[in-house]
């Protein structure tokens, strides 16, 4: 089945974490976590076929973080070479809800520094609804082409 093929996609970033997202120790602070995350989510819709473009109020469908939780493992520091791993934990099945894995991992060490669960939905601004999975055309998109995530 395409779709559970799809699901063992892994879209990897590396990045190198900056003095200003640190304390004056080193210490990456934990907030920026959630933008490496987040970085990590938009590699893997790029990668997938999705059109990032905007998120303005013009848009008809826009995506919402429903829920985000991260497990603090390790800290990062200031040059340290991170990767931000992130799948699609499990498809969406019947509303237009995609539900991700990720991971921060030490590039030099392989250590896993932070662990992360997010939820986004597809909503119709319009309608103010959430959308079926036929509905979100970038997932009808991915399927037409073969590329399901």
């Amino acid at each position: 089945m395409k779709l559970l093929e799809g699901l063992k996609k892994i879209v990897e970033i590396e990045l190198v974490v900056r003095l200003p997202e640190c304390d004056p120790y080193g210490f990456a602070n934990n907030a920026n976590y959630f933008v490496w995350f987040e970085m990590g989510r938009f590699a893997y819709a790029r990668e997938s076929g999705y059109k990032i473009t905007s998120m303005s109020d013009l848009d008809i469908v826009v995506y919402y973080t429903l829920n985000t939780k991260c497990k603090f493992i390790k800290s990062a520091h200031f040059e340290d070479t991170l990767i931000v791993r992130s799948r699609i934990k499990k498809p969406p099945v019947f509303f237009a809800k995609y539900c991700f894995d990720q991971e921060i991992i030490l590039k030099k060490t392989g250590e896993v520094l932070a662990k992360c669960y997010t939820e986004i939905v597809a909503v119709n601004q319009v309608e103010n609804k959430v959308l079926r999975v036929e509905e979100d055309s970038s997932f009808i998109d991915l399927n037409n082409n073969n590329n399901i995530i």
